[in-house]
């Protein structure tokens, strides 16, 4: 079984993507395209589906963000009150200034790693 393959080099991301519409439209199946930067509008062009990925993300930094807050919550508040530099300890709001680059820091971890882990599955 023989595979034919054509290879292309444009210099110009217009004259790439109209290339792609008319392989396509002539029955030639483009298999990838290769790029130093994104070009928007190819993926629909040479048939890629699109990917729900993005929403999973947004679900997992939302689950380290209510873990880093609960976190917060019963071990600074509910567990082991303190009163340190004299910030009240018995409201998780108005404390939620100190604990906004730790929940950042959570939100990120989660999602992060919880993306990876769904693509893994996924593929």
């Amino acid at each position: 079984m023989s595979t034919k393959e054509i290879h292309g080099l444009f210099g110009d991301e217009e004259i790439l993507l109209a290339s792609a519409k008319k392989l396509v439209a002539k029955g030639v199946h483009v298999k990838d395209v290769f790029s130093p930067f994104p070009i928007h509008g190819i993926d629909p062009v040479i048939g890629v589906p699109p990917t729900r990925l993005h929403i999973a993300g947004f679900i997992y930094g939302l689950v380290g963000m209510g873990l880093a807050l609960f976190m917060f919550w019963f071990t600074l508040i509910m567990d082991w009150p303190m009163n340190i530099g004299g910030k009240p300890n018995f409201s998780l709001l108005q404390n939620l200034p100190a604990f906004i680059p730790v929940t950042f820091e959570m939100t990120v971890f989660c999602a992060a790693h919880g993306m990876c882990v769904t693509y893994f599955i996924r593929n």
